[in-house]
């Protein structure tokens, strides 16, 4: 209040000072329109400052429910205990690409494994013939099967596609039995893999000459123990093959190749895909620019309280998927908890390897 007087006491004497009609006039418009600026500069700071403060709340309370989230599976405490297998996105165009994988004198039957993954054709528009912005795919994980990207790149559907997988058996695979795909000029191979962090992992040995984050408490030198060979032989877990491979966060992958949005991501990663997506969801609001995912799970248990088809786990990833990222499930393999690996190499160590595979979509 006194600085007002002060300051209209100022005015008045600048005015007194002015003998001229015109130039008082001139003033008294300069002050009038410089006081306009600082009443709008004043609105404007205070609801800049509202809605910086309005944001962050609201990013706290998303910050809280993921963190409760995860609490309530670390405890198995969970008030829908399925909610993670249960569809709540309608498609009415669900597709695993066999219809054009298997156009070359396969049945669907005889592709089965290459084709594992579904996506919703409802709202995927195609590229148009005399141009327009083709769809953008990340494949993670490939071993030595590309069909899914391989058959996205090409008619109708014409996706650029990158394909990203560190294994040696697929890096190996890239430089000397891909003469096809490495022509496809709408398909492209990054020698590194998914993860929770930038730089390099240890991997280990998998089926198939794959490699996982994941440990056994032994393991067994004999590949044939897969098909429950009675002469499987324990070893030294040490002696099993180790990788220092290289990984990047979807932020990192997403920066580099210069994307800021991503039509379908194809994860099938042999256990990283937790931590890939754990980092991916906290990443701010980049889980927003995809449109659909779809995941092999692997390694998770039951609720022992409710049995197949109830994890915790994989709760939280439901969870957040939907409230942080706008994506629903659409597909899921199976409603009771999907497949169990049963081979003795496993069944004799204790260890449950599950895995089951679900699609997600933006929902409209």
């Amino acid at each position: 209040g006194e600085a007002m007087k002060k300051l209209a006491g100022t005015v008045r004497m600048w005015m007194g000072s002015v003998s001229s009609s015109p130039l008082r006039f001139l003033l008294l418009l300069c002050l009038l329109l410089i006081g306009g600026i600082v009443v709008l500069v004043g609105i404007w700071s205070g609801t800049a400052v509202g809605a910086v403060a309005g944001g962050r709340i609201a990013q706290l309370e998303k910050e809280l429910e993921l963190l409760q989230s995860k609490v309530h599976a670390y405890l198995s405490w969970n008030r829908h205990p399925f909610a993670q297998s249960t569809v709540r996105a309608n498609c009415s165009k669900i597709t695993d690409l066999k219809e054009w994988g298997c156009s070359h004198g396969k049945s669907r039957s005889a592709c089965d494994g290459d084709f594992d993954h579904f996506i919703c054709l409802d709202n995927f528009s195609l590229p148009h013939k005399s141009g327009g912005d083709a769809c953008l795919v990340y494949d993670f994980g490939i071993r030595e099967q590309p069909h899914f990207g391989e058959v996205l790149s090409k008619s109708p559907f014409h996706c650029t596609i990158h394909a990203f997988d560190p294994s040696p058996i697929s890096v190996k695979w890239w430089q000397k039995d891909s003469n096809q795909l490495r022509t496809n000029k709408n398909y492209h191979f990054h020698p590194y893999g998914a993860g929770g962090v930038d730089g390099n992992v240890k991997l280990n040995k998998y089926n198939w000459g794959q490699v996982s984050i994941f440990r056994t408490p032994w393991y067994i030198n004999k590949s044939n123990c897969f098909n429950n060979n009675q002469n499987c032989a324990k070893v030294d877990p040490k002696s099993r093959n180790k990788f220092d491979l290289p990984v990047r966060t979807m932020g990192s992958i997403m920066d580099e190749l210069g994307h800021d949005h991503v039509d379908i991501v194809k994860i099938d990663i042999e256990g990283s895909e937790f931590s890939f997506l754990e980092q991916l969801i906290e990443d701010g609001d980049r889980c927003t620019r995809i449109d659909q995912l779809t995941v092999e799970w692997h390694h998770f248990d039951f609720d022992s309280r409710y049995g197949g088809g109830a994890s915790p786990i994989l709760s939280v990833f439901d969870d957040a998927l939907s409230k942080r990222c706008g994506l629903e499930l659409f597909y899921v393999f199976s409603e009771n908890g999907g497949g169990l690996a049963n081979d003795r190499i496993y069944i004799e160590q204790d260890v449950k390897l599950r895995y089951n595979l679900m699609s997600y979509m933006r929902a409209s």
